[in-house]
């Protein structure tokens, strides 16, 4: 199995987001990282965009994700996140990590993580 991945580190995203209503009622920004594990052999050698991932692609179609949706959880959010990316590419593999910041006294983040 072939271990390389493309990452995208800590995007930024506004969304509904958390289990009082009271908290959906505003957007909230939460920190998302994605690896996407798949064979990238064929774009190491022949540099075109059509032989990879495009994450502007992914990043866009999670844009529209979180601007159409509300989440209570954490945990939802990251698997919906995951669903995207692999419907839109062949990754053999997606792990998703949400930080939501300042959720919790004297923390700087609750994170989810999931890899499928």
């Amino acid at each position: 199995m072939n271990n390389s991945y493309i990452e995208i580190k800590d995007l930024v995203l506004l969304c509904h987001l958390g289990v009082p209503s009271k908290e959906r009622g505003h957007r909230q920004k939460v920190f998302v990282s994605i690896k996407i594990f798949a064979d990238y052999s064929l774009s190491e050698e022949s540099d075109k965009i059509t032989d990879t991932i495009d994450y502007s692609d992914i990043i866009n179609e999670i844009d529209s994700l979180v601007e159409t949706r509300t989440f209570s959880l954490i945990e939802n959010l990251a698997g919906e996140v995951r669903k995207t990316v692999k419907r839109l590419c062949n990754a053999t593999k997606v792990d998703v990590t949400v930080r939501k910041p300042n959720v919790i006294q004297h923390a700087l983040y609750v994170a989810y993580s999931s890899i499928e």
